[in-house]
């Protein structure tokens, strides 16, 4: 895995993955049945998921089994579309990311809901399997080098685009740098 996860809590028994699916009413995708023990509870190193259009993602933490129904009613009440989605993890910021179940088109499909946002813009697809997810996951490199205080605040997606596209071309001159002194 790509997604640094320290292990989890504890292991999910196979009756209790049952048990959440018979609560969810539907079935659990397979991929995310078999990865269930290795996340359950589980915390992410820090890291940056890219999704579509360079959005920066990070998971933050896995969901307990014992929490996913619980979630998949606080996002049910927002959820305009007719996905049936898990909620298995969260960023640091009160957003889920979210698995299809297996019983839709989409099957395993990852979406990223914003909790701050309302109507089918919160809803973004962010990578067509856990398995991407999780291979697109890359460390968190702190930049500020020694700056002990920061602030965190919340700007709407495509807000940072500038900013974004500057670091990427700052990052690239770093790399052609590197590999020039080679």
């Amino acid at each position: 895995m790509a997604l640094d996860i320290d292990p989890p809590d504890r292991v999910p028994s196979e009756a209790e993955i049952q048990d959440l699916e018979r609560q969810l009413g539907f079935r659990l995708p397979d991929r995310f049945r078999a990865l269930l023990p290795q996340l359950n509870g589980a915390e992410a190193e820090p890291n940056v998921i890219k999704g579509p259009g360079d959005e920066d993602y990070t998971i933050n933490r896995f969901r307990k089994i014992e929490d996913i129904a619980q979630s998949k009613n606080a996002i049910d009440s927002e959820n305009p579309s007719d996905l049936l989605l898990v909620p298995f993890a969260m960023d640091g910021c009160g957003d889920w990311f979210c698995v299809v179940a297996a019983d839709c088109a989409e099957k395993g499909a990852v979406y990223f809901v914003d909790h701050e946002i309302a109507g089918d813009e919160a809803f973004s697809k962010v990578a067509a399997s856990l398995d991407e997810l999780i291979e697109n996951a890359e460390p968190y490199v702190d930049t500020d080098e020694g700056d002990s205080t920061g602030i965190v605040v919340y700007a709407k997606p495509g807000f940072l685009e500038f900013f974004q596209e500057q670091e990427r071309e700052k990052e690239k001159k770093r790399k052609e740098r590197k590999e020039a002194k080679k």
